[in-house]
């Protein structure tokens, strides 16, 4: 009788002890949702039945909990108050939004054949989702100069679908005028050094021409002026009475025969620099010729003693206007003004290259004095930043003309007039709402222009 009564007991906790049953749904296939690359995995997705036979409730987990696009194997853990049970599952999730590569067409503007360039190679093509994308190339082929090429780029995704698109890299010629050739003697003389709107050119002897065109774009906006200055070099460290000549290709054809087109003539030994107003309405790569002879002016396209530098520049219209607007001359061109060298005429020796150069004697005819760099810097405005309706003070405004307040647009806001009785004058601004504008100077008298940026709080 005992055993009888204990056994029914025996059994019952025999069943509360013994863990649930876990089975599990397999080859499940799940959808990421709209925008994600990861999805939250439910416990429910896997259960296939799970149960305990001792009627406990049931709690469930999944691992990992999160997966992303691909095939995963998926742990279904189910929990009792007496233990647990674990099986699994192959679980796939796709992207119901199918991906796509699109190749972008890439259009370069170069100077010259052998100017380098660098493309950016998420320029080059669009991958519209990349949650699936395990590798991706570029493949590029090599090219020399102007031209057409063409480029694949290749995507492998996770579906098992590659993707593959093709396009081309066009290498335009940016300036397509063919300019005369001027190659001069420069076997006693050179250009040592030119310098455009702030830009320094060091050069030395360079056989007779350069062509500066490797270098970040200068920028020459319609109207605004700008400083040209430049200086020689002597074999020997004799100097000798030299020719200067500065054009530049204002319209964009090729050649600098055009009316305007000589900027500046100037001779003597040493340092010079004069300022310009950038003239005409062409927009476009175009070019300043810097001209030096010996012996009398040379043309742009003639001439035998001396040397020809070419420097490429952007042409722009005014309302394109970027700070600052052209820039004085740097000090290392005061101190090549002020160095001092032994001045002499020389024979007009007929040297052609690869002849050997014969002495010559030197003559002395005295110094003559380098002309004084010219340089908008010493024209001031006051105060700057200004408060909204104050009057502003320009110094240094020698000279009659009018002043002209532009807006970032281009846009002519107001004008104004200088009478030319004082050095620092006083002229009334508009009521402009906060930000930056340009107040630009035009002489009347043969001044040069000038353009300063002023703040208005």
């Amino acid at each position: 009788m005992k055993y009888a009564y204990l056994l029914p007991f025996l059994l019952f906790s025999v069943a509360l002890s013994a863990s649930p049953i876990a089975i599990c749904y397999d080859n499940i296939t799940v959808a990421l949702p709209a925008g994600d690359c990861e999805i939250t995995l439910e416990p429910e997705w896997f259960d296939g039945g799970s149960y305990d036979t001792g009627g406990q409730s049931l709690g469930f987990s999944v691992s990992p909990a999160v997966a992303g696009l691909g095939e995963h194997t998926v742990y279904l853990t189910v929990r009792t108050r007496s233990g647990s049970s674990i099986c699994w599952a192959t679980v796939r999730v796709q992207d119901p939004s199918p991906p796509s590569l699109t190749c972008h067409e890439q259009n370069i503007y170069l100077v010259h054949p052998s100017q380098g360039y660098t493309i950016n190679v998420d320029d080059l093509y669009t991958l519209s989702d990349d949650c699936g994308v395990s590798n991706q190339t570029i493949n590029l082929t090599d090219m020399e100069g102007y031209g057409t090429s063409y480029f694949t780029a290749y995507a492998e995704h996770v579906s098992g679908n590659d993707l593959a698109c093709v396009n081309t890299i066009t290498v335009h010629d940016a300036e397509p005028q063919n300019y005369c050739n001027t190659s001069r003697n420069s076997g006693y003389e050179h250009i040592r050094q030119v310098g455009v709107a702030g830009r320094q050119f060091p050069t030395g002897n360079d056989g007779g021409y350069r062509w500066h065109y490797n270098h970040s774009t200068i920028n020459l906006y319609h109207g605004s002026s700008y400083t040209i200055n430049y200086t020689p070099g002597f074999r020997g460290g004799s100097a000798y009475r030299l020719y200067w000549r500065v054009y530049l290709d204002k319209n964009g054809d090729g050649d600098f025969t055009d009316s305007g087109e000589l900027l500046h003539q100037w001779n003597g030994t040493g340092t010079n620099a004069f300022t310009f107003n950038s003239p005409g309405t062409f927009w476009g790569m175009s070019r300043i010729r810097v001209v030096m002879s010996y012996g009398g002016y040379a043309t742009s396209c003639s001439g035998r003693w001396g040397e020809v530098e070419d420097i490429s520049v952007m042409l722009r219209p005014f309302f394109f206007i970027p700070w600052p607007w052209g820039q004085a001359v740097p000090e290392m061109a005061d101190e090549l003004a002020s160095a001092e060298v032994p001045v002499t005429e020389r024979a007009n020796d007929p040297w052609m290259p690869g002849e050997t150069l014969a002495p010559r004697s030197p003559i002395s005819f005295g110094t003559t004095p380098a002309a004084p760099l010219v340089s908008s810097e010493a024209i001031r405005l006051f105060p700057n930043p200004v408060a909204t309706g104050q009057p502003i003070t320009i110094s240094g405004a020698a000279g009659t003309g009018e002043v002209v307040i532009i807006n970032t647009a281009g846009q002519h806001l107001a004008t104004r007039q200088l009478t030319g009785e004082a050095t620092a004058q006083r002229i009334e601004l508009p009521e402009l709402p906060a930000g930056a504008y340009f107040v630009r100077g035009l002489a009347t008298d043969g001044g040069s222009g000038w353009t300063r940026r002023i703040l208005v709080r």
